[in-house]
């Protein structure tokens, strides 16, 4: 009879566990996540049990869990009985933020973490220039990363005109490769020997024999050169 109120017992815990080591904190899932991708918080604590399903609150960049428990007693020699629980969390913006699990039975657990920003993608065309920020009267280099199934076939030109510069790839798709080739990141660049400061339109252009077409429409800055300090005397 003893046995079977232990085991009742525990079935009333649905957050009781003691399989594994037990620690009191909290930690985010994935390790290091990524804003668009679902999150979820993982909290345990020794000699709780949690009876009932958590509420969720979410605050700018402060998470409050609010988790009922129940003290738990040891069901044998050297037992941890522990408190552990899941919740789903979804997705989030950028940021640092401040978890809170409020315990109805003892001190709350705190923890934190960061979501970071999703790389871009270079489906979507990745434009730099390099330098970061051009200087006037120096080279810049201009370039363009993007999804390609086909090489390129020719050296990347340039045109500019006023402040309006049209950056030209070109490729050659007439005749289909005996073997495809697969979507992959392909850079192409553009130097321009010098640039005067002021804001700059860039056009990028695919040519495949002679039909243009846009890849994209882009734009930077240069900034003009800071005037050399005078020595002291």
């Amino acid at each position: 009879m003893k046995v079977l109120k232990v085991a009742v017992a525990l079935l009333l815990f649905s957050g009781l566990a003691s399989a594994a080591p037990c620690t009191l904190g909290v930690t985010v899932q994935p390790d290091s996540p990524v804003a668009g991708q679902p999150i979820a918080l993982s909290y345990s604590a020794p000699y709780l049990g949690f009876i009932q399903a958590p509420s969720l609150a979410i605050d700018g960049n402060q998470i409050t869990i609010d988790q009922p428990t129940v003290h738990a007693d040891p069901a044998s020699l050297g037992d941890i009985p522990c408190g552990q629980r899941l919740v789903q969390v979804g997705t989030l913006p950028p940021g640092y933020y401040s978890v809170t699990v409020r315990l109805s039975t003892s001190a709350p657990i705190s923890g934190s973490f960061i979501v970071t920003s999703a790389a871009p993608s270079c489906s979507d065309g990745m434009f730099t220039t390099d330098p970061l920020a051009p200087v006037a009267g120096k080279p810049v280099v201009l370039s363009l990363t993007r999804l390609l199934a086909t090489n390129f076939a020719g050296q990347t030109g340039v045109s500019i005109s006023g402040n309006e510069i049209t950056v030209s790839d070109y490729v050659d798709n007439e005749l289909p490769p005996i073997t495809p080739l697969p979507a992959r990141c392909q850079t192409a660049s553009a130097t321009i020997a010098s640039l005067p400061a002021g804001a700059y339109i860039v056009h990028w252009k695919v040519i495949d024999f002679g039909v243009p077409s846009d890849a994209g429409t882009y734009t930077f800055a240069v900034v003009a050169p800071q005037g050399r300090r005078r020595a002291a005397r």
